[in-house]
């Protein structure tokens, strides 16, 4: 399997235009630029993508609908893969789909620094910058751990 892990494009700050719940925060311009961009990019990489699970809240949303439409793929919304759960509930929902060849994922910090430690190296500890909109492929297998990362890209390194 290939995953791609994707932090949501960058999002509107609380109480920006009368948004006071978390859930409710939409994408900046920016976010939906980097968004565009990751997703035209990763098409034109002739990257694959069958499915992309997101978040139900509104920035991931919006986020895996802007990859959707530029790099393709089917969407569907997962709770747990909201701010509410940790690292090894999203282990859970990578592993409930681990027959998707192609599968990539949208939802928020810090629990995706952990999730992809724990791909790769079976510890959750590893602290690295991911950036809004950045993704990480990982290579990985059955077991879901020991995977191999491939690519670690955010939207500042593209052309």
């Amino acid at each position: 399997m290939k995953l791609y892990v994707f932090r949501h494009a960058e999002a509107e700050d609380l109480g920006k235009n009368g948004v006071f719940l978390d859930e409710q925060r939409q994408l900046t311009e920016k976010g939906r630029a980097d968004a565009k961009k990751m997703g035209a990019y990763l098409k034109q990489k002739q990257r694959k993508i069958n499915l992309i699970l997101h978040s139900p809240l509104l920035r991931a949303v919006q986020t895996a609908e802007i990859l959707a439409t530029e790099w393709g793929g089917e969407l569907k919304a997962v709770s747990e893969l909201s701010t509410d759960y940790g690292a090894r509930t999203y282990l859970e929902v990578v592993g409930k789909h681990k027959n998707i060849e192609h599968l990539a994922i949208v939802a928020h910090q810090p629990t995706l620094t952990k999730l992809i430690s724990t791909l790769v190296s079976g510890e959750h500890n590893a602290q690295f910058r991911f950036e809004p909109c950045s993704v990480a492929l990982i290579r990985i297998g059955a077991t879901l751990v020991g995977g191999e990362l491939e690519l670690l890209l955010s939207p500042n390194d593209l052309p």
